[in-house]
């Protein structure tokens, strides 16, 4: 009996093809350049690698199409994978065709000919493509993929867990919304699943540690299930949420399942429930549709269609104009009657701090954070002299959360949404985004309908000061460092000055999370940058 290959053979047999044909080309194109004897020997060897190249390649394609039509996938992922197919008919084409051109050469006193090799090196550049298409769709795509490692996911409790995406370092893999459909001429590539086919009852089993039954039964009483419906599932990668994202399909309506993560209790998952039910009834993100009554264990949503930000786009005009103008409306609308929470991410790091330094014999930073927080107490003495109208707040306007389709800015995840100081959730944005003074008025003016005022800008700067402390906050507390005070001053001395945007970058480029010795330098930076601005010179 054959081995299991997961997920099928197409991998192995592709690495032939690729190798042998690329040796081919190689190996031809260098017989050009030999003048002796030993040319023909040369190119003798590059056709013969060629024709096995042409024979792997057959069970390469037989081996792609069982995969194209047996690999779980997603309709984003479907397009992926068809792109690849397409291209490597093409190219398997080509080389075929050279193959016996190449035979002909042969018999024909193994004379060369420079247009054949120009048209083999043409090929050997359209099989590159194929080959990164081919990587794109497993790397980018997931195809093919049975298991995800698992991230660190951020938490949202009382008592000291961390409540920011922010201070994870692992960059988010934001799912895939391009909203991809399946055309015409590809009907026949298709899968009907109900709602106890094997491929739902395989994700049940893969994750038992969900309500799928719940689901199943609010599904079915819902107006969104008949007899005649049909399932399709698929695994989304998600955030740093510790909440789980699976794509539904619905009788050809695609919808994310969100499953509450088990370190909400029930009186959480009933605020967060009450968030995402806000923010889709007001338009500020996905339309719900199903909603857990009982357990709030889980939220149907409206699949969105579009792209998560990056920082390029924060350079953007007209997307921080729209951001700022939807923020606005966040603000300015009437928060939830009821099952709403106080709450700020902001005041998590306070809260940690004044705690953590309240204990005796306690050490958790550099000897400058006992200045800074003085410092920082005078900022918040300045800019809160004046009463502050609460707002409800989605507490992690991250570009990772910020979904664009054409025009249209969606919020995406509200599990950390709650009542807070606006003006933090404003100066949030410009330190995250790191905009500059011409892009802060350009969103600003948005946020405002206005031009902002100079007292606004002042405000705005001193938040912004304060941020940089807070940040550092909150990441102190997640480190696991034991060190003397000696220790963390000379680690705070070595430091440089960091910015909001420093963190930014971090998490938006990194493939894995960074060392503590990284992210303590950041942290470190934060509060150095802190001091500056705060006190107007060098620490």
């Amino acid at each position: 009996m054959l081995p299991e290959i997961i997920p099928n053979w197409h991998p192995i047999f592709v690495h032939f093809t690729i190798a042998l044909f690329s040796i081919a080309t190689m190996l031809i194109v260098g017989s050009l350049f030999i003048k002796n004897d030993f040319r023909t020997k040369i190119l003798e060897a590059g056709y013969i690698n060629l024709w096995l190249g042409c024979l792997f390649t057959f069970v390469t394609v037989a081996a792609g199409f069982y995969s194209y039509n047996t690999v779980a996938h997603d309709e984003p992922s479907h397009a992926a994978m068809t792109d690849h197919r397409n291209w490597a008919l093409v190219t398997a084409s080509i080389f075929l065709i050279l193959t016996f051109w190449s035979i002909k050469l042969y018999r024909a006193d193994k004379k060369q000919n420079r247009l054949f090799v120009f048209c083999l090196v043409l090929a050997t550049s359209l099989l590159s493509i194929t080959g990164w298409k081919g990587a794109e769709a497993v790397y980018r795509y997931g195809l093919g993929v049975m298991s995800l490692p698992n991230t660190d996911s951020h938490r949202h409790q009382e008592g000291g867990e961390m409540p920011t995406d922010h201070m994870k370092a692992m960059p988010e893999k934001s799912m895939d919304v391009e909203g991809n459909h399946h055309s015409s001429n590809e009907s026949q590539h298709h899968h009907d699943h109900t709602i106890t086919s094997n491929s739902f009852k395989s994700m049940m089993e893969s994750h038992p540690q969900f309500p799928w039954q719940s689901f199943i039964s609010a599904l079915q009483n819902s107006k969104l299930n008949s007899k005649e419906s049909a399932i399709e599932i698929s695994l989304l990668k998600g955030g740093f949420s510790s909440d789980a994202l699976f794509k539904i399909n619905l009788s050809g309506k695609n919808y994310v399942l969100r499953f509450m993560g088990d370190h909400h209790n029930l009186e959480q998952r009933k605020v967060i429930s009450t968030s995402f039910e806000w923010a889709g009834l007001n338009g500020f993100g996905p339309k719900n549709y199903l909603i857990d009554q009982d357990q709030y264990s889980f939220i149907l949503l409206e699949f969105s269609e579009g792209r998560t930000l990056n920082l390029d786009d924060t350079k953007d005009k007209k997307i921080l104009e729209a951001i700022g103008a939807l923020l606005s409306k966040v603000h300015k609308a009437e928060p939830p009657k009821e099952n709403y929470q106080e709450f700020s991410q902001f005041i998590f790091g306070q809260k940690w701090y004044q705690t953590a330094a309240a204990e005796k014999n306690k050490i958790i930073g550099p000897s400058a954070l006992k200045i800074a927080y003085n410092d920082w107490i005078k900022i918040n003495d300045e800019v809160n002299k004046q009463p502050i109208k609460k707002a409800m707040l989605h507490n992690d306007p991250n570009l990772r959360n910020i979904l664009s389709h054409g025009n249209k800015i969606t919020l995406l995840d509200w599990e950390l949404a709650g009542m807070g100081d606006p003006r933090k959730e404003v100066a949030h944005v410009c330190a995250w985004y790191g905009l500059d003074e011409e892009l802060t008025e350009i969103f600003l003016t948005a946020y405002y309908d206005r031009v902002p005022t100079d007292g606004e800008l002042q405000t705005l700067k001193k938040l912004k000061t304060q941020i940089l402390l807070e940040f550092a906050w909150v990441g102190l507390s997640t480190l696991q460092a034991d060190f003397d005070q000696q220790t963390w001053d000379k680690y705070y001395d070595q430091a440089s000055p960091k910015t909001v945007k420093d963190l930014s970058l971090i998490q938006m480029q990194s493939e894995s999370k960074p060392s503590d010795e990284v992210t303590r330098d950041i942290f470190l930076g934060l509060i150095k940058q802190f001091m500056i601005e705060a006190l107007g010179d060098n620490p």
